[in-house]
């Protein structure tokens, strides 16, 4: 039994980290959250002095360096995914779209893409129509070219 808690004591120790670093993301008050992020860096350096642990003192090297964007993170809840979600969707279409010449059609479909809130001038354009450089192509008889 004494082995087995001489082997977890590192791990007893780093366990807290997990629901302060998870506070910190929820605090609306900035001095808060800097005040949470303090608690969670001395805590990592407890751990790391108590147990010769190097990482725990790296990661809390890293969240001071990182103070300023987590701290910002948790104030104003943004998080990177809907950047992500529009960089992977350009890049979708960047790799269907391989060989077209034309930038400024290229970019009417990005702009298509991301039509805003259902505000896009794309959703009242027939499936027949098409844009060129010129302007907006309607066939004089859908379905005839």
């Amino acid at each position: 039994m004494n082995r087995l808690k001489a082997d977890n004591e590192l791990l007893a120790s780093l366990y807290p980290i997990a629901d302060l670093i998870r506070r910190i993301w929820c605090c609306r008050s900035e001095a808060l959250a800097r005040e949470e992020l303090q608690k969670t860096k001395n805590l990592l350096e407890a751990a790391a002095e108590r147990h010769d642990f190097s990482p725990a003192r790296r990661f809390a090297k890293m969240l001071g360096r990182r103070a300023e964007g987590i701290v910002n993170a948790g104030k104003f809840k943004r998080g990177t995914g809907p950047l992500e979600g529009a960089d992977n969707a350009i890049k979708v279409l960047r790799r269907t779209a391989y060989g077209f010449r034309d930038f400024e059609y290229f970019v009417l479909k990005i702009k298509s893409i991301f039509p805003g809130r259902n505000l896009s001038p794309w959703r009242s354009l027939p499936d027949y129509a098409a844009v060129l450089k010129s302007g907006l192509w309607v066939p004089a008889f859908p379905g005839i070219p």
